[in-house]
């Protein structure tokens, strides 16, 4: 599969030569996005990212980010990206139960994000 840069294929309308960006080994996309999934196309000089973490990794043509805007989530990166297959899911990483709030079932990323959520969201008269 090709990554294509949602910038430079005009939203996804037109895929090309220069839209093309790296290739993906598939059995390595998940989320958090690094450029250890990716590899340079055939033929190309350089690696096709200008950083290495999803938040720095900018298509080197356009300088922008190569996947969907409204598909980024601020924390974890893209949940979908373009590729010459259409828009492909980023899996994620399922949750862990015991990251899950007892008294509202929110799931947090970490334990400390659990903590805190409990005491500032749970802290209160009927909780005293």
């Amino acid at each position: 599969m090709i990554l294509h840069c949602w910038v430079c294929s005009l939203g996804g309308e037109r895929l090309t030569e220069a839209s093309a960006v790296a290739a993906i080994d598939k059995s390595k996309l998940k989320s958090p996005i690094d450029v250890g999934m990716f590899s340079p196309l055939p033929g190309a000089q350089s690696d096709p990212f200008l950083g290495y973490e999803w938040r720095y990794m900018l298509h080197q043509a356009c300088g922008h980010y190569p996947w969907p805007p409204q598909y980024v989530d601020v924390a974890s990166g893209p949940r979908k990206i373009l590729t010459d297959k259409g828009l492909v899911d980023v899996s994620r990483p399922e949750p862990t139960p015991d990251l899950q709030c007892p008294h509202c079932g929110k799931i947090c990323k970490n334990n400390s994000g659990l903590l805190n959520h409990i005491r500032i969201m749970h802290k209160g008269p009927a909780n005293a």
